[in-house]
Protein backbone atom coordinates (compact mmCIF):
# COMPACT_ATOMS: atom_id res chain seq x y z
CA UNK A 1 0.00 0.00 0.00
CA UNK A 2 1.38 3.39 -0.87
CA UNK A 3 1.63 5.57 1.66
CA UNK A 4 3.22 9.35 1.62
CA UNK A 5 4.39 9.86 5.80
CA UNK A 6 7.24 7.47 6.31
CA UNK A 7 9.71 7.07 9.91
CA UNK A 8 12.74 4.78 9.31
CA UNK A 9 10.27 2.81 6.80
CA UNK A 10 7.59 2.77 8.73
CA UNK A 11 4.51 3.65 6.98
CA UNK A 12 1.33 5.64 8.24
CA UNK A 13 -1.47 6.14 5.61
CA UNK A 14 -3.22 9.33 7.40
CA UNK A 15 -6.51 9.96 6.39
CA UNK A 16 -7.01 12.37 8.79
CA UNK A 17 -6.56 16.25 6.94
CA UNK A 18 -5.80 17.73 10.41
CA UNK A 19 -2.89 15.60 11.16
CA UNK A 20 -1.42 15.75 7.12
CA UNK A 21 -1.49 19.23 7.51
CA UNK A 22 0.32 19.00 10.25
CA UNK A 23 2.98 17.09 8.72
CA UNK A 24 4.17 19.77 7.14
CA UNK A 25 5.19 21.75 10.48
CA UNK A 26 8.57 19.49 10.89
CA UNK A 27 9.73 20.59 7.55
CA UNK A 28 11.69 23.34 6.26
CA UNK A 29 10.18 23.26 2.76
CA UNK A 30 13.44 25.31 1.37
CA UNK A 31 16.35 22.76 2.94
CA UNK A 32 15.05 19.41 3.35
CA UNK A 33 13.37 19.07 -0.43
CA UNK A 34 15.17 16.16 -2.49
CA UNK A 35 13.76 16.32 -6.15
CA UNK A 36 15.28 13.26 -8.35
CA UNK A 37 12.29 13.73 -10.94
CA UNK A 38 14.42 13.56 -14.03
CA UNK A 39 16.61 10.35 -12.51
CA UNK A 40 15.55 7.61 -14.70
CA UNK A 41 15.96 5.20 -12.24
CA UNK A 42 14.16 6.49 -8.91
CA UNK A 43 11.82 9.37 -9.79
CA UNK A 44 10.84 10.97 -6.12
CA UNK A 45 10.22 14.17 -4.84
CA UNK A 46 9.56 14.00 -1.62
CA UNK A 47 11.18 15.83 1.77
CA UNK A 48 13.29 14.51 4.42
CA UNK A 49 14.35 15.33 7.29
CA UNK A 50 15.61 13.41 11.38
CA UNK A 51 13.32 13.76 14.22
CA UNK A 52 15.65 15.91 16.20
CA UNK A 53 14.88 18.39 13.51
CA UNK A 54 11.32 17.89 12.75
CA UNK A 55 10.97 18.09 16.37
CA UNK A 56 12.41 21.56 17.43
CA UNK A 57 10.71 22.74 14.04
CA UNK A 58 7.05 21.46 15.75
CA UNK A 59 7.17 22.34 19.00
CA UNK A 60 8.61 26.37 18.08
CA UNK A 61 5.38 26.44 15.95
CA UNK A 62 2.93 24.47 18.12
CA UNK A 63 2.44 25.32 21.45
CA UNK A 64 0.95 21.61 23.24
CA UNK A 65 1.15 20.98 26.88
CA UNK A 66 1.85 17.83 28.53
CA UNK A 67 -1.43 18.48 30.15
CA UNK A 68 -2.95 18.38 26.39
CA UNK A 69 -0.82 15.13 25.46
CA UNK A 70 -1.79 13.38 29.18
CA UNK A 71 -5.47 14.05 28.29
CA UNK A 72 -5.29 12.85 25.23
CA UNK A 73 -4.03 9.29 26.19
CA UNK A 74 -6.43 9.09 28.76
CA UNK A 75 -9.45 9.47 26.82
CA UNK A 76 -7.85 7.30 24.11
CA UNK A 77 -6.43 4.50 25.69
CA UNK A 78 -9.23 2.72 27.52
CA UNK A 79 -10.92 2.73 23.45
CA UNK A 80 -7.66 1.74 22.18
CA UNK A 81 -7.27 -1.76 24.39
CA UNK A 82 -10.48 -2.86 24.16
CA UNK A 83 -10.43 -2.54 20.33
CA UNK A 84 -7.43 -4.34 20.06
CA UNK A 85 -7.62 -7.08 22.43
CA UNK A 86 -8.29 -10.48 21.49
CA UNK A 87 -10.88 -11.91 24.67
CA UNK A 88 -11.65 -15.13 23.46
CA UNK A 89 -8.29 -15.83 23.37
CA UNK A 90 -6.35 -13.84 25.50
CA UNK A 91 -9.57 -14.66 28.55
CA UNK A 92 -10.01 -11.63 31.42
CA UNK A 93 -8.19 -9.16 31.79
CA UNK A 94 -8.53 -8.00 35.55
CA UNK A 95 -4.69 -7.03 36.66
CA UNK A 96 -4.45 -3.71 34.61
CA UNK A 97 -2.66 -1.07 36.17
CA UNK A 98 -4.99 1.67 34.92
CA UNK A 99 -2.64 4.44 36.68
CA UNK A 100 0.81 3.33 34.70
CA UNK A 101 -0.87 3.08 31.71
CA UNK A 102 -2.37 6.65 31.71
CA UNK A 103 1.33 7.86 32.17
CA UNK A 104 2.52 10.22 29.34
CA UNK A 105 6.09 9.04 29.64
CA UNK A 106 5.00 5.17 29.94
CA UNK A 107 3.13 5.81 26.39
CA UNK A 108 6.29 7.16 24.80
CA UNK A 109 8.18 4.04 25.79
CA UNK A 110 5.49 1.77 24.32
CA UNK A 111 6.15 3.70 21.03
CA UNK A 112 9.86 3.89 21.04
CA UNK A 113 10.02 0.23 21.89
CA UNK A 114 8.23 -0.84 19.04
CA UNK A 115 9.31 1.53 16.96
CA UNK A 116 13.32 0.17 17.38
CA UNK A 117 12.07 -3.66 17.32
CA UNK A 118 9.17 -3.54 14.21
CA UNK A 119 11.62 -4.82 11.76
CA UNK A 120 13.77 -7.22 13.26
CA UNK A 121 12.24 -10.79 12.51
CA UNK A 122 13.03 -12.50 16.13
CA UNK A 123 10.80 -10.08 17.62
CA UNK A 124 8.09 -10.70 14.99
CA UNK A 125 8.26 -14.42 15.30
CA UNK A 126 8.06 -14.03 18.81
CA UNK A 127 5.48 -12.13 19.69
CA UNK A 128 3.45 -13.97 16.96
CA UNK A 129 3.57 -16.85 19.38
CA UNK A 130 2.22 -15.15 22.61
CA UNK A 131 -1.62 -14.69 23.15
CA UNK A 132 -0.60 -13.04 26.57
CA UNK A 133 -0.28 -9.10 26.54
CA UNK A 134 1.61 -9.55 29.54
CA UNK A 135 3.91 -11.70 27.97
CA UNK A 136 4.52 -9.09 25.23
CA UNK A 137 4.87 -6.27 27.45
CA UNK A 138 7.34 -8.50 29.35
CA UNK A 139 9.66 -8.90 26.37
CA UNK A 140 9.72 -5.66 25.33
CA UNK A 141 10.55 -4.73 28.68
CA UNK A 142 13.50 -7.19 28.88
CA UNK A 143 14.61 -6.05 26.15
CA UNK A 144 15.24 -2.27 26.93
CA UNK A 145 16.20 -2.74 30.94
CA UNK A 146 12.65 -2.94 32.39
CA UNK A 147 11.66 0.54 31.26
CA UNK A 148 8.25 0.92 32.23
CA UNK A 149 5.29 0.74 29.31
CA UNK A 150 2.50 0.99 29.07
CA UNK A 151 -0.06 -2.34 28.22
CA UNK A 152 -2.50 -0.77 26.61
CA UNK A 153 -0.57 0.78 23.93
CA UNK A 154 1.29 -2.39 23.39
CA UNK A 155 -1.45 -4.15 22.98
CA UNK A 156 -2.75 -1.47 20.03
CA UNK A 157 0.51 -1.35 18.41
CA UNK A 158 1.45 -4.85 18.45
CA UNK A 159 -1.54 -5.99 17.03
CA UNK A 160 -1.57 -2.92 14.15
CA UNK A 161 2.25 -4.34 13.85
CA UNK A 162 1.79 -8.28 13.52
CA UNK A 163 -1.25 -7.59 11.07
CA UNK A 164 1.42 -5.27 8.96
CA UNK A 165 4.45 -7.78 9.44
CA UNK A 166 1.62 -9.88 8.23
CA UNK A 167 0.86 -8.60 4.64
CA UNK A 168 4.15 -7.35 4.19
CA UNK A 169 3.65 -4.02 4.05
CA UNK A 170 4.92 -1.96 6.84
CA UNK A 171 1.66 0.23 7.00
CA UNK A 172 0.15 1.52 10.57
CA UNK A 173 -2.94 2.85 10.96
CA UNK A 174 -3.40 6.00 13.33
CA UNK A 175 -6.42 4.63 14.91
CA UNK A 176 -4.20 2.58 16.61
CA UNK A 177 -2.56 4.76 18.83
CA UNK A 178 -5.47 7.49 19.23
CA UNK A 179 -9.30 7.66 19.08
CA UNK A 180 -10.85 10.35 17.65
CA UNK A 181 -10.79 13.94 18.23
CA UNK A 182 -7.24 12.95 19.87
CA UNK A 183 -5.53 11.89 16.70
CA UNK A 184 -3.97 15.61 16.17
CA UNK A 185 -1.65 14.46 18.59
CA UNK A 186 -0.12 11.39 17.22
CA UNK A 187 2.33 13.73 15.41
CA UNK A 188 4.02 15.60 18.74
CA UNK A 189 3.94 11.95 20.17
CA UNK A 190 5.51 10.31 17.79
CA UNK A 191 8.36 13.24 17.87
CA UNK A 192 8.47 13.09 21.44
CA UNK A 193 8.91 9.27 21.52
CA UNK A 194 11.13 8.62 19.01
CA UNK A 195 15.21 8.70 18.66
CA UNK A 196 16.74 11.79 17.30
CA UNK A 197 18.34 9.89 13.96
CA UNK A 198 15.38 8.38 13.01
CA UNK A 199 14.75 9.79 9.75
CA UNK A 200 11.25 11.40 8.66
CA UNK A 201 9.70 11.29 4.59
CA UNK A 202 7.10 12.87 3.28
CA UNK A 203 6.39 11.82 -0.50
CA UNK A 204 5.60 15.12 -2.30
CA UNK A 205 4.69 12.95 -5.79
CA UNK A 206 1.81 10.79 -3.61
CA UNK A 207 0.22 13.72 -2.90
CA UNK A 208 0.04 15.27 -6.42
CA UNK A 209 -0.67 11.93 -7.15
CA UNK A 210 -3.80 11.71 -5.21
CA UNK A 211 -5.43 14.64 -6.97
CA UNK A 212 -4.29 13.58 -10.47
CA UNK A 213 -2.03 16.56 -10.97
CA UNK A 214 1.69 15.18 -10.93
CA UNK A 215 4.42 17.77 -10.75
CA UNK A 216 5.34 16.32 -14.42
CA UNK A 217 1.48 16.50 -15.53
CA UNK A 218 1.28 20.40 -14.39
CA UNK A 219 4.92 20.98 -15.83
CA UNK A 220 3.16 20.26 -19.64
CA UNK A 221 1.01 23.64 -18.90
CA UNK A 222 4.44 25.57 -18.67
CA UNK A 223 4.52 25.67 -22.98
CA UNK A 224 0.52 26.71 -22.85
CA UNK A 225 -0.76 30.47 -21.98
CA UNK A 226 -3.91 29.54 -19.83
CA UNK A 227 -3.58 30.34 -16.00
CA UNK A 228 -4.83 27.42 -13.93
CA UNK A 229 -7.26 27.99 -11.51
CA UNK A 230 -7.58 26.02 -8.04
CA UNK A 231 -10.65 26.94 -6.11
CA UNK A 232 -11.63 25.43 -2.25
CA UNK A 233 -14.88 24.04 -3.07
CA UNK A 234 -16.18 21.25 -5.19
CA UNK A 235 -18.55 22.61 -6.59
CA UNK A 236 -16.67 26.46 -7.05
CA UNK A 237 -15.12 26.04 -10.40
CA UNK A 238 -18.34 24.47 -11.81
CA UNK A 239 -19.92 27.75 -10.60
CA UNK A 240 -17.47 30.31 -11.48
CA UNK A 241 -16.09 28.98 -15.58
CA UNK A 242 -19.52 29.78 -17.02
CA UNK A 243 -19.95 32.98 -15.06
CA UNK A 244 -16.05 34.00 -16.63
CA UNK A 245 -17.28 32.68 -19.95
CA UNK A 246 -20.62 34.75 -20.21
CA UNK A 247 -19.39 37.89 -18.16
CA UNK A 248 -16.10 38.18 -19.75
CA UNK A 249 -15.72 35.83 -22.69
CA UNK A 250 -12.69 37.78 -23.93
CA UNK A 251 -10.52 36.29 -21.18
CA UNK A 252 -12.37 33.82 -20.09
CA UNK A 253 -10.12 31.41 -22.43
CA UNK A 254 -6.96 32.93 -20.68
CA UNK A 255 -8.35 29.95 -17.62
CA UNK A 256 -8.44 26.81 -16.82
CA UNK A 257 -10.27 25.55 -14.11
CA UNK A 258 -9.10 22.56 -12.04
CA UNK A 259 -12.14 20.12 -11.92
CA UNK A 260 -11.97 19.71 -8.22
CA UNK A 261 -15.18 17.51 -7.93
CA UNK A 262 -12.90 14.85 -8.71
CA UNK A 263 -9.75 15.52 -6.02
CA UNK A 264 -9.39 15.84 -2.34
CA UNK A 265 -10.94 19.58 -1.75
CA UNK A 266 -10.80 22.01 0.77
CA UNK A 267 -9.24 25.27 1.89
CA UNK A 268 -6.26 23.22 4.07
CA UNK A 269 -5.89 20.78 0.98
CA UNK A 270 -5.68 24.42 -1.26
CA UNK A 271 -2.86 25.25 0.95
CA UNK A 272 -1.10 22.36 1.18
CA UNK A 273 -1.22 22.36 -2.90
CA UNK A 274 -0.21 25.54 -3.38
CA UNK A 275 2.91 25.29 -1.09
CA UNK A 276 3.72 22.16 -3.22
CA UNK A 277 3.77 23.94 -6.44
CA UNK A 278 5.90 26.87 -5.58
CA UNK A 279 8.55 24.57 -3.60
CA UNK A 280 8.18 22.47 -6.91
CA UNK A 281 9.53 25.45 -9.09
CA UNK A 282 6.46 24.97 -11.14
CA UNK A 283 6.49 27.86 -13.85
CA UNK A 284 2.88 27.48 -14.92
CA UNK A 285 0.89 30.25 -14.20
CA UNK A 286 -1.41 29.27 -11.06
CA UNK A 287 -4.07 30.71 -9.03
CA UNK A 288 -5.35 29.16 -5.38
CA UNK A 289 -8.57 30.93 -4.55
CA UNK A 290 -9.52 30.52 -1.17
CA UNK A 291 -12.84 31.63 0.74
CA UNK A 292 -13.38 34.26 2.90
CA UNK A 293 -14.63 32.44 5.40
CA UNK A 294 -12.74 31.87 8.83
CA UNK A 295 -11.13 28.27 7.77
CA UNK A 296 -10.38 29.85 4.46
CA UNK A 297 -8.75 33.07 5.98
CA UNK A 298 -6.71 30.69 7.74
CA UNK A 299 -5.67 28.84 5.55
CA UNK A 300 -4.75 31.77 2.88
CA UNK A 301 -2.83 33.42 6.18
CA UNK A 302 -0.79 30.43 6.64
CA UNK A 303 -0.05 29.64 2.85
CA UNK A 304 3.23 30.64 1.39
CA UNK A 305 3.44 34.14 0.04
CA UNK A 306 2.95 34.06 -4.14
CA UNK A 307 5.64 34.46 -6.01
CA UNK A 308 5.87 35.64 -9.99
CA UNK A 309 4.15 32.19 -11.15
CA UNK A 310 1.94 30.84 -8.11
CA UNK A 311 -0.49 33.26 -6.56
CA UNK A 312 -3.10 33.12 -4.11
CA UNK A 313 -5.72 35.39 -3.63
CA UNK A 314 -9.55 35.31 -1.17
CA UNK A 315 -13.05 35.78 -2.83
CA UNK A 316 -13.63 39.68 -2.70
CA UNK A 317 -15.54 41.53 -0.05
CA UNK A 318 -18.57 43.52 -1.02
CA UNK A 319 -21.05 46.19 0.87
CA UNK A 320 -23.56 43.66 1.14
CA UNK A 321 -21.21 41.65 3.51
CA UNK A 322 -20.73 44.67 6.10
CA UNK A 323 -24.15 44.14 7.64
CA UNK A 324 -25.18 40.86 6.89
CA UNK A 325 -28.36 38.89 8.60
CA UNK A 326 -26.80 35.89 11.04
CA UNK A 327 -28.51 33.93 13.51
CA UNK A 328 -27.13 34.56 17.42
CA UNK A 329 -26.51 31.70 19.76
CA UNK A 330 -30.68 32.56 20.72
CA UNK A 331 -31.40 32.04 17.41
CA UNK A 332 -32.77 35.69 16.97
CA UNK A 333 -31.52 37.48 13.56
CA UNK A 334 -28.92 40.06 13.94
CA UNK A 335 -26.73 41.91 11.86
CA UNK A 336 -22.76 41.52 11.22
CA UNK A 337 -19.68 41.89 9.19
CA UNK A 338 -19.54 38.30 7.70
CA UNK A 339 -16.14 38.72 5.50
CA UNK A 340 -13.41 36.69 6.50
CA UNK A 341 -16.08 34.43 8.22
CA UNK A 342 -18.54 33.11 6.15
CA UNK A 343 -17.88 34.29 2.47
CA UNK A 344 -18.28 31.70 0.06
CA UNK A 345 -18.56 31.37 -3.81
CA UNK A 346 -22.68 30.91 -3.88
CA UNK A 347 -22.34 34.48 -1.98
CA UNK A 348 -20.62 35.80 -5.35
CA UNK A 349 -23.68 35.22 -7.15
CA UNK A 350 -26.83 37.71 -7.31
CA UNK A 351 -28.29 38.12 -4.03
CA UNK A 352 -31.66 37.29 -5.46
CA UNK A 353 -30.15 33.58 -5.76
CA UNK A 354 -29.36 33.71 -1.83
CA UNK A 355 -32.91 35.74 -1.16
CA UNK A 356 -36.07 33.69 0.58
CA UNK A 357 -39.44 34.89 1.37
CA UNK A 358 -38.02 38.28 0.50
CA UNK A 359 -35.45 38.22 3.38
CA UNK A 360 -31.59 37.41 2.93
CA UNK A 361 -30.65 33.60 4.08
CA UNK A 362 -29.12 33.97 7.14
CA UNK A 363 -26.08 32.99 8.04
CA UNK A 364 -25.52 30.10 10.87
CA UNK A 365 -22.42 29.80 12.72
CA UNK A 366 -21.05 26.18 13.56
CA UNK A 367 -17.58 25.30 14.47
CA UNK A 368 -15.44 27.94 16.73
CA UNK A 369 -12.25 28.68 15.07
CA UNK A 370 -9.88 29.26 18.38
CA UNK A 371 -6.93 31.11 16.41
CA UNK A 372 -9.26 33.47 14.77
CA UNK A 373 -10.99 33.51 18.12
CA UNK A 374 -14.29 33.48 15.59
CA UNK A 375 -16.31 30.77 14.45
CA UNK A 376 -17.46 29.53 10.56
CA UNK A 377 -20.11 30.27 9.34
CA UNK A 378 -22.38 29.07 6.43
CA UNK A 379 -25.45 30.33 4.84
CA UNK A 380 -28.47 28.45 6.34
CA UNK A 381 -29.97 27.62 2.80
CA UNK A 382 -27.15 27.02 1.10
CA UNK A 383 -28.90 23.79 -0.82
CA UNK A 384 -31.45 26.13 -2.23
CA UNK A 385 -28.46 28.67 -2.96
CA UNK A 386 -27.34 25.93 -5.06
CA UNK A 387 -30.27 25.12 -7.05
CA UNK A 388 -30.72 28.50 -8.01
CA UNK A 389 -26.83 29.44 -9.28
CA UNK A 390 -27.81 26.11 -11.36
CA UNK A 391 -30.90 27.38 -13.10
CA UNK A 392 -28.57 30.68 -13.75
CA UNK A 393 -25.99 29.11 -15.31
CA UNK A 394 -28.88 26.03 -17.22
CA UNK A 395 -30.27 29.33 -18.68
CA UNK A 396 -27.39 31.63 -19.58
CA UNK A 397 -29.16 34.27 -17.24
CA UNK A 398 -25.93 36.43 -17.15
CA UNK A 399 -27.48 39.78 -17.45
CA UNK A 400 -25.46 42.04 -15.77
CA UNK A 401 -27.76 45.26 -15.97
CA UNK A 402 -28.12 46.64 -12.64
CA UNK A 403 -24.40 45.12 -11.91
CA UNK A 404 -26.30 41.86 -10.97
CA UNK A 405 -23.07 39.90 -10.89
CA UNK A 406 -20.65 42.81 -9.71
CA UNK A 407 -19.36 40.57 -7.03
CA UNK A 408 -18.49 37.72 -9.81
CA UNK A 409 -17.16 40.82 -11.77
CA UNK A 410 -14.76 41.73 -8.92
CA UNK A 411 -13.55 38.39 -8.41
CA UNK A 412 -12.69 38.30 -12.20
CA UNK A 413 -10.92 41.53 -12.47
CA UNK A 414 -8.78 40.60 -9.43
CA UNK A 415 -7.78 37.06 -11.53
CA UNK A 416 -6.87 39.19 -14.40
CA UNK A 417 -5.17 42.35 -12.48
CA UNK A 418 -3.00 39.69 -10.31
CA UNK A 419 -1.09 39.14 -13.58
CA UNK A 420 -1.69 42.42 -15.37
CA UNK A 421 -3.22 40.83 -18.09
Amino acid sequence: MESNFTINGFNFNFVNDEIDEEIFNVFNLNTDLEDKRKNPVNKYIKLKTSIKQARERYFLKKDITRDELQEAIYLSCNSIFWITYDYDNQGPYDNMNFDEDYKLDNYLNSIKAVFIMFKTKPFFNHISKLNDIDKVVEYISNSFNDITFSSRVISAIETSIKNSYKSADNDIDEQFLLTKPYRKYLLPLLLLALPDDFEIEYDLECILASFNYKVEKLQKYDRTSKILVFTEGKTDGVYLEPALLNLNPRMADCFQFIPMESIQSGCSELKKYMEICINSNLKSKIIFIFDSDSSGYESYSAAKKSNRYIKKMLLPNDDIFSNYPCYDLDNNIVKKDIYQKAVTVELMYPKETFTFNGALSPIRWNGYNEKLKQYQGQLSDKSKTQKNIKEIIKNKDFNNDDNRFKRLVSLFDSMIKIYQI
